[in-house]
């Protein structure tokens, strides 16, 4: 018998026809797919708690990658709508998605130098 808790979705099915009702809540109200409010809506209290039960998993695992590739995808495409707001795009990619614009060199002392832009906020 197999520990832990029950999963909330028994099929990838299951979790698909939750994740597009997401979806079409999030875009009813004109508003952006956000990992953070996919989770909630799931009914998880965390990332880590949606992903320790479900992208290990065979059956899990495509669906889950592809609402995650369609929530940056939404993303990027939000910077290039009528007002993109696109400083906080990057900054929201950068922690969320794992972009990076700035690679570290090392010098002599086998000391990572990293160079940081500074962006005025109005």
């Amino acid at each position: 018998m197999p520990a832990g808790r029950p999963l909330k979705y028994k099929t990838a099915k299951d979790l698909q026809s939750k994740i597009d009702k997401y979806k079409k809540h999030r875009d009813g109200k004109n508003l952006p797919y956000t990992k953070q409010s996919l989770i909630l809506y799931l009914g998880f209290c965390d990332l880590h708690a949606l992903e320790d039960s479900y992208t290990n998993k065979d059956e899990f695992s495509p669906t889950i990658k592809k609402i995650y590739t369609e929530i940056e995808s939404s993303k990027i495409d939000s910077m290039y709508g009528d007002n993109p707001n696109t400083t906080f795009t990057i900054f929201d990619l950068k922690c969320n998605s794992g972009w990076n614009d700035k690679k570290a060199e090392q010098n002599d002392n086998d000391i990572d130098v990293v160079d940081f832009d500074f962006v005025e906020v109005k």
